[in-house]
């Protein structure tokens, strides 16, 4: 009977060793292009931002409060004024306040426009020159009755 304890606890131990072995190794493998976490980070900064924009109730003078994409399908679709201002000045007001909360001295771009037509609204410019490495771009789509508009924002990292 003690034999086989043994024996099993031999085996106990020779499986630790090769589950700290293989993590060891997993560890010093993944460390070969440390790139490829950051982009995947920054991709999902940028997401993670475009998302939670278009989540916020910046208007609380009407009731229910309306999420930022709700705001923008009724913009769309022809309400002039959003909290007694313009629409589009409001979402473009709402999104600068964000991008400064976030990084002001980071430059952007944002747009929101409906398949192959022009943008219905623009903001900011993602100047690519020697100071920028790269870009990262997140969309998402809404619907607008029956219109499809795509929201981007452009990222530019410095």
């Amino acid at each position: 009977m003690k034999k086989a304890q043994a024996e099993i606890m031999g085996l106990l131990v020779i499986v630790i060793l090769f589950i700290f072995g293989g993590l060891i190794y997993m560890m010093f493998a993944g460390d070969e292009d440390p790139r490829l976490t950051r982009d995947i980070t920054q991709t999902g900064k940028v997401q993670n931002m475009l998302d939670s924009y278009l989540q916020i109730t910046p208007c609380f003078t009407e009731k229910p409060y309306k999420q930022m994409d709700t705001i923008i399908k009724e913009c769309y679709s022809g309400k002039e004024t959003v909290c007694g201002e313009n629409c589009k000045e409001f979402i473009q007001e709402n999104l600068e306040d964000l991008m400064d909360a976030y990084n002001p001295r980071q430059s952007y771009q944002f747009a929101i426009k409906e398949e192959d037509e022009d943008d219905f609204i623009k903001i900011g410019t993602c100047i690519t020159d020697s100071t920028t490495k790269e870009t990262k771009v997140a969309t998402e789509r809404i619907v607008a009755g029956r219109d499809v508009l795509t929201v981007k924002l452009i990222y530019c990292y410095q």
